[in-house]
């Protein structure tokens, strides 16, 4: 029993880091507003540890795609400066940003036609 309880103990140990610092891929739902940093317009991918918004991790990834009712629109800058920027943003379909006047800085930009 305690040889189980030690390979359990080390084994979760093994396991954390790769979940706290998971890469997190967020797509636009836009269910209830336009405002970029509402964690209830996104849907994170992996669930469990993407429950905010892209921005909150430089390894964050967007995706805005599909047609909804409100298309995002940002509500502070994104820049690696300022510490909140994301790592790729992929647009596709008939995607709208709104950028407001502010800044959104990534690392890759990816436009998809349909």
């Amino acid at each position: 029993m305690k040889a189980f309880v030690t390979a359990l103990g080390i084994a979760a140990l093994l396991f954390a880091p790769a979940v706290a610092n998971a890469d997190c891929i967020y797509t636009w739902s836009g269910g209830t507003s336009e405002v970029w940093s509402n964690p209830a317009n996104w849907d994170g991918d992996p669930p469990g540890p993407c429950t905010q918004y892209p921005g909150n991790a430089a390894t964050d990834d967007a995706v805005i795609t599909s047609k909804t009712t409100h298309w995002p629109q940002l509500d502070e800058d994104y820049t690696s400066g300022g510490g909140d920027n994301i790592d790729d943003l992929t647009m596709g379909g008939s995607a709208d940003l709104d950028v407001a006047g502010w800044t959104l800085e990534c690392d890759v930009f990816t436009v998809n036609s349909g």
